[in-house]
Formats: C-alpha cells, sequence, structure tokens
C-alpha cells in the first residue's frame, strides 16, 4: 500500500466526438513509506464509459457544432519545505489557479456568433456540455463564465474551423465549475 499524504493537484478533461472522455490527473504529496496490504475486493461494474455524443452543448449561449473539448484544471502546487518535519516537507498547498480550457466550433457567420468580437469585447458568457447518456452514467458540466482568450483560425477535414481556447472564471467565488453526476 502506497499513500501520498495530504495530496494536491491538477486534472485537465479531453472529450472528442465519438470517443470515450479522457481525465489525466498530476499530484504531489508527502511520501508515507510503503507497507503490505490485502489487496481490496473489487466488484467490477457492467457499465461501460460514457462516449460524448448525443450531447448537450452551450458555449457562451450558442449551440456549436464541436469534435473537441479540453478543460485543463491548472493549479499551482507548493511545496512547503520545513526542517522539524520527518521528511523534510510539512506538505503542499495549491498557491494559485488558473482553470482553462479549449474547443474546436466550426466556422459560423458574424451573425450566428461572432467569435472575434466577443474576443474582442472580453465577453464573458456561460458554457457547459453533457457527457453520456444512460442515467447512472450522464456527467453535466456547467461554467458560469468562460471568457474567449484567442480565436484561431483551423480545419477539420476541409470544413473551417476555429481553434478558441478560453479562461474559465468565477461567477461569485469559487464556482468556476460544477459537475452533476446523475
Amino acid at each position: 500500500k502506497h499513500v501520498i499524504a495530504g495530496s494536491l493537484g491538477k486534472w485537465k478533461l479531453t472529450a472528442e466526438s465519438g470517443k470515450y472522455q479522457q481525465i489525466e490527473f498530476e499530484f504531489k504529496g508527502v511520501y508515507a513509506a510503503i507497507t503490505d496490504a490485502s489487496a481490496p475486493t473489487v466488484t467490477l461494474l457492467s457499465q461501460l464509459p460514457a462516449v460524448w455524443m448525443n450531447s448537450y452543448l452551450n458555449i457562451q449561449n450558442y449551440s456549436a457544432v464541436i469534435d473537441k473539448w479540453d478543460i485543463d484544471w491548472e493549479t499551482t502546487v507548493s511545496q512547503r519545505d520545513d526542517a522539524t518535519a520527518s521528511t523534510g516537507i510539512k506538505g503542499f498547498v495549491i498557491t494559485d489557479r488558473s482553470p482553462k480550457g479549449s474547443c474546436d466550433p466550426e466556422g459560423e457567420s458574424v451573425a450566428t456568433h461572432d467569435f472575434f468580437g466577443k474576443l474582442l469585447a472580453s465577453t464573458e458568457s456561460v458554457a457547459g456540455f453533457t457527457l453520456g447518456a444512460t442515467s447512472g452514467n450522464i456527467i453535466h458540466i456547467s461554467m458560469p463564465k468562460i471568457q474567449y482568450s484567442d480565436v484561431n483560425y483551423g480545419d477539420r477535414q476541409g470544413l473551417q474551423t476555429f481553434s478558441v481556447p478560453y479562461a474559465i472564471n468565477g461567477n461569485t467565488g469559487d464556482d468556476e465549475i460544477m459537475m452533476i453526476f446523475a
């Protein structure tokens, strides 16, 4: 058994049309000695992971045609050195966070959704999507305020797309993102 005491970190979610979503984690914590332990009893579920399709999707009040959506919960985890601790490390603390993401909507007319205008105006608005469609295997992700940080042209199999990185901003405090498992 290997315990990483007081671990803190960051995560990144990647959802791509027709594929299983992926979540990557990176954590830091204080070392604790490895011990022998019995393997836990595991009950395997017959339910498959959710594939990203047939999804509700909203980016700044616009239902775009999107293939890929990333959320990067970027944090700075700082080590707290302590000469009195047995490992020389008292622990870790999150000293900064900068949640962001990106998506790749198909190009639209300015009248439909003005990506560049919203970038220049620093518009903040809601965004979100749903992963899965089977009860017990649905994740609703919503962000009360995202703000485009850039817009670039892209190409998806001959279709014009935009590469849209965005900042995830809080609305009234620590509420940058909400995940509901249903």
